[in-house]
């Protein structure tokens, strides 16, 4: 976030998202707003920690009006293989749901990284991950993996739920293996229906061979989980082959659709008409993070809240853009879109200042009166722009937010243009 502009407000060619060769038109010499930067809120956390248990959740600051169990995912099998059996999985025709434990999740307080996932054949077996997985980096470990004996008594498809067909006499055996995980930073994935989630990939190595890969969605724990078993690898595993049961892409997973969203912070409207005379009802700007709001707020003369504002929640991160760097106009920009993201991130002009807050994106499906379906328990949000291209000059680009149509209709009858749905937050 940049200080509250207290240089004055600059002249240039206008903003207005688009595309990225067009958008490098968009901007001519201005004066550079001389800012600080507030680091992007840290993400990772949210990707490994969120499963463990309700209370870790609401420690993080997010609630839902939805219970625990109701926002854990529904996830579906892929390949064609059966879904997993007992104890802590649901099923439904929407899928099956299972417990954090049964499925992997990562615990801070005793630094241990669970991935005795659906029929990897690990037994229960904790990769000891020396710190919190960092995204972007590999760890590596060695691991030595228990064997449960419960699992000799399931009655399943005649397949054991977790581990190979030991015989009896063999369950306390305990294989050392060495175990690489590479932690991708977080990528854009969909559910099966076409929600859009971001999720954290973990590249699974077991002596080298690839395994599986597991997928961790924002405040949705494991989504997906792939094989990476090639059998032209069986020469080169050597034991591991024998001992445990090779990944199969029958036990492929996905998600199958957003649950709820957890409603995480208000993202609050400030407008700032002091600075900017001339824009059409001033200048706005959004943020749900508590730092922007504590400086803000520090300037009541500059800076006002409108009384508008809307929840955040949901499972992707919005991009915010400062368009002041190097000559283009004094104003942010917020997008959730990955490509447009990324598109925009190229323009020298603009400083990608991380994600400001999260949000859920527009479903497919058919569009009524220019409204495409939300995920479950979200509504659309609109953006409107004060169609400064044509303005002469005059006064700077700048974009507008809000849930209600009603809000929309006044503010066209004003001057701004209406662009539509461009994401869905809570209701």
């Amino acid at each position: 976030m940049q200080v509250p502009f207290l240089t004055r407000p600059s002249r240039s060619t206008q903003f207005r998202p688009g595309l990225a060769s067009a958008l490098v038109a968009m901007f001519s010499a201005m004066p550079f707003v001389t800012a600080h930067a507030v680091p992007p809120v840290d993400s990772r956390p949210y990707y490994f920690n969120f499963s463990v248990s309700e209370p870790v959740a609401r420690a993080m600051g997010i609630t839902s009006t939805r219970s625990f169990n109701e926002v854990t995912p529904w996830l579906r099998m892929t390949g064609g293989g059966a879904v997993p059996c007992c104890s802590d999985i649901w099923v439904s025709d929407q899928g099956f749901r299972a417990s954090p434990i049964e499925v992997g999740f990562f615990n801070s307080s005793t630094g241990y990284m669970e991935v005795a996932s659906y029929r990897d054949g690990s037994c229960r077996g904790q990769i000891l991950a020396p710190v919190v997985p960092v995204l972007g980096t590999k760890q590596s470990t060695q691991t030595r993996w228990t064997i449960d004996p419960y699992t000799f008594y399931t009655i399943d498809t005649g397949e054991s739920p977790w581990c190979n067909e030991f015989s009896f006499g063999l369950q306390w055996f305990r294989p050392i293996t060495i175990d690489e995980l590479s932690f991708s930073l977080p990528k854009r994935r969909k559910a099966l229906d076409g929600g859009e989630y971001d999720a954290s990939e973990v590249a699974h190595l077991k002596n080298g061979v690839p395994w599986y890969t597991y997928s961790y969605g924002y405040h949705l724990g494991l989504t997906a989980i792939e094989s990476n078993w090639d059998e032209a690898n069986r020469e080169r595993a050597g034991d591991i082959a024998n001992m445990f049961r090779v990944p199969s892409p029958r036990n492929n997973f996905e998600l199958s659709s957003l649950p709820p969203p957890w409603v995480e912070e208000d993202v609050v409207e400030y407008v700032n008409r002091v600075q900017f005379p001339a824009q059409p009802d001033g200048q706005y700007f959004y943020t749900a993070i508590a730092a922007d709001k504590a400086i803000l707020d520090s300037y009541p003369d500059i800076w006002q809240r409108t009384g508008r504002s809307f929840k955040s929640g949901g499972y992707v991160g919005t991009c915010r853009f400062y368009a002041g760097r190097n000559g283009g106009p004094n104003t942010h920009f917020y997008t959730a879109d990955a490509k447009e993201c990324e598109a925009l991130k190229k323009i020298e002009f603009l400083d990608y200042e991380g994600s400001s807050f999260t949000v859920n994106m527009p479903l497919p499906g058919a569009t009524v009166a220019g409204i495409k379906p939300c995920p479950i328990d979200s509504k659309p949000l609109f953006r409107l722009y004060n169609n400064a291209t044509h303005s002469d000059g005059r006064f700077v680009s700048n974009h507008r937010y809000t849930t209600d149509r009603t809000d929309v209709a006044a503010f066209v009858a004003k001057g701004w243009v209406d662009e539509g749905q461009v994401m869905c937050v809570p209701i």
